[in-house]
């Protein structure tokens, strides 16, 4: 409930959070109040009402005659007298015989550890003369306030009887003035008889237990305040976050929750409004997407058509016997008009690869110098054709010993956009590289060239190299490349399986 307040009513999570303090020191001391007043109330009407008291001090009463006679005590064994006075806490006791004190409350202990050297010391435990009236036993001359003054330290020492953890307990003439005021018990022992002269303080336990349940009361009405604000914060806090989190992993239509005035309320709102501006964005970008898909498609075939028909033309022309004029321009053409059709084909694989359109990896397990000796041969003779010598290393590679995890189709695309490139800016002059080798589990084809001095004709937009790259990454490989002074290096890594230990 304080939580959904302090959330509605409040536009600042500071004023709520002093607002909640308040409200949980108020409630507190409210109810430190409310507990003292009550219990207080109840000890002084109820528990220490003057017929409470006599009920519980001729109760006390009886149960030290019985444990007398349980005991078979005398009035010598004092020692048992006070084990008995001392079994009860808040119970002053004075026993009296024949005029001589025999024990009191806190000054048993003391009296025990004086050495017992003369009669006079004996003396000093008589506290003056006890009547024959047993309800109004004599006053105890040592322990008469009036001689507890600042030149009479040692009686000051002796005063005290104890204390509680909240509440200071009654001095001692206070409870021997009550005492007296209410007569002795005469309790008899096995030699005769003896005065004993109680005074239940018990209440001052209640006191103490009071102002100690009152103080443990306030802190838990101020702790459950403070813990109920607390979760109500910390609560709005997660489900932001798991709302956020739930559009981070992709969930765009997934809307953030926002409730309150303050700031995490204003926060879910913004975060809310970022929302509906990514996914927005992102639907216009689907459609400038979708735009361009349709148009580049549609370029596409616009030229690769009138291409297809100038290349039929041009085979047509070479069937009619051409002078050798015309056929330098007929080879020449032809060579425009190819190269024209491939750059629209890299055009198109560049957008289905980096515009969005479906990649379809399958990834399959192939025998590594299978597959590479079906791709690469064609290629290797194509050059060797052209003019160039290729030096090829796969020592690497034995039938059977690698087992290569690819794509077949995007790694002939990749390997004929890479060879081709050689016919392009490879200098004819000198030899070409290829080489395999198995680093770890990835096996690394290299290929080597020098760069072709004369590029006049080798025109380049990057396109097929960044389409070779993207392939690769589509399929779990990389393609790494290096250019050093007229030297030309490409590696292709690709995860492998060793399958059979290279003899």
């Amino acid at each position: 409930m304080p939580r959904t307040i302090f959330r509605k009513r409040f536009r600042s999570m500071r004023l709520a959070m002093l607002a909640a303090t308040v409200l949980a020191v108020g409630l507190a001391i409210g109810t430190f109040l409310v507990v003292q007043v009550w219990a207080t109330g109840y000890i002084k009407n109820t528990y220490i009402s003057e017929e409470k008291k006599i009920e519980r001090e001729a109760e006390y009463a009886r149960e030290l005659q019985e444990y007398v006679i349980n005991k078979g005590i005398s009035s010598e064994d004092v020692a048992l007298l006070a084990e008995w006075a001392q079994s009860n806490r808040y119970l002053y006791v004075m026993i009296h015989k024949d005029d001589k004190l025999l024990f009191e409350t806190g000054k048993y202990g003391e009296e025990e550890k004086k050495p017992e050297s003369s009669e006079t010391e004996g003396e000093d435990d008589t506290t003056g003369e006890i009547p024959e009236d047993t309800e109004n036993p004599p006053e105890d001359t040592d322990v008469d306030p009036d001689d507890l003054t600042e030149e009479n330290p040692k009686q000051e020492e002796s005063d005290s009887i104890g204390s509680g953890i909240t509440v200071d307990m009654p001095s001692r003439e206070e409870l021997m003035k009550y005492a007296r005021e209410k007569g002795a018990h005469l309790i008899t022992v096995s030699d005769g008889s003896v005065l004993v002269s109680m005074a239940d303080f018990s209440e001052y336990f209640y006191y103490d237990l009071t102002n100690i349940t009152a103080m443990i009361s306030a802190v838990v009405i101020l702790l459950t305040v403070v813990l109920l604000y607390s979760h109500g914060v910390t609560r709005r806090i997660s489900l932001i976050a798991k709302d956020v989190s739930l559009v981070a992993e992709g969930d765009m239509d997934h809307s953030i929750r926002s409730d309150g005035k303050d700031e995490l309320g204003r926060l879910s709102r913004d975060v809310e409004s970022m929302r509906s501006a990514m996914l927005e964005n992102v639907k216009k970008e689907r459609e400038a997407m979708d735009a361009n898909a349709e148009l580049v498609t549609s370029m596409s075939h616009d030229i690769r058509t009138p291409l297809t028909v100038l290349l039929g033309y041009l085979d047509i022309m070479k069937l009619h016997s051409p002078d050798e004029e015309m056929t330098s321009y007929i080879n020449a053409s032809e060579k425009t008009a190819l190269r024209l059709k491939k750059m629209s084909d890299d055009m198109f694989n560049y957008f289905l690869l980096f515009g969005g359109g479906a990649t379809d990896v399958e990834i399959e397990e192939y025998d590594a110098y299978t597959l590479f000796d079906q791709m690469l041969s064609e290629h290797i003779l194509l050059l060797n054709e052209q003019g160039y010598n290729v030096l090829s290393d796969v020592s690497d590679m034995h039938p059977g010993s690698l087992t290569v995890l690819t794509d077949a189709n995007y790694l002939k695309r990749i390997i004929e956009n890479i060879l081709s490139n050689v016919l392009k800016y490879a200098d004819a002059t000198k030899p070409v590289y290829l080489s395999g080798r198995v680093e770890g589990d990835a096996l690394c084809l290299s290929l080597t060239n020098s760069i072709l001095d004369d590029t006049t004709n080798a025109e380049s937009n990057g396109i097929g190299l960044k389409t070779c790259r993207k392939l690769a990454s589509e399929m779990g490989a990389e393609i790494f490349t290096n250019e050093n002074n007229d030297t030309y290096t490409l590696t292709l890594k690709m995860p492998v399986k060793v399958t059979k230990e290279k003899k």
